[in-house]
């Protein structure tokens, strides 16, 4: 059985045995961000409307992830298909209308009020993410 830990269990030491069942990566993030809770569930929908849009749109969104941070601007970043589609969606306007989505419905949920947070929006692609981290998404966020 495959014992690889997540970039969870490895941030914050949660161990398992690995023949019996561990703990998702979805589970840890209660625990861990239980705090946070009501912000991944916001982040949540709007993630499904953007990745909706996306298809409706022809564009390749492959990954939305969130990074709530509390004495900086929380983040969220965003995955594209290839490099090229980072450069390419940047002149089109793509990545300021996922940013623009993004914004509008935290806005209307009032997330910036209960949360008085900031949110920077980054955008990189599912090519150099298996280049450079070996596919991990969640390495990739600890470089």
């Amino acid at each position: 059985m495959n014992c690889k830990k997540s970039f969870f269990k490895k941030m914050f030491g949660i161990k398992r045995n690995c023949k019996k069942e561990a703990l998702s990566d979805e589970e840890i993030k209660k625990i861990v961000y239980s705090d946070t809770s009501e912000q991944y569930e916001i982040f949540d929908k709007v993630k499904s409307f953007a990745i909706d849009w996306a298809k409706e749109n022809n564009v390749s969104l492959i990954e939305i992830l969130f990074v709530p941070l509390h004495e900086f601007p929380s983040e969220i970043h965003s995955f594209y298909k290839n490099k090229s589609d980072v450069y390419d969606y940047s002149i089109s306007g793509v990545s300021k209308k996922i940013e623009e989505i993004f914004q509008n419905a935290l806005t209307e949920s009032d997330f910036f009020d209960k949360h008085n947070e900031r949110v920077a929006f980054y955008f990189d692609s599912e090519e150099n993410i298996k280049e450079k981290y070996k596919g991990d998404f969640y390495l990739y966020l600890r470089a």
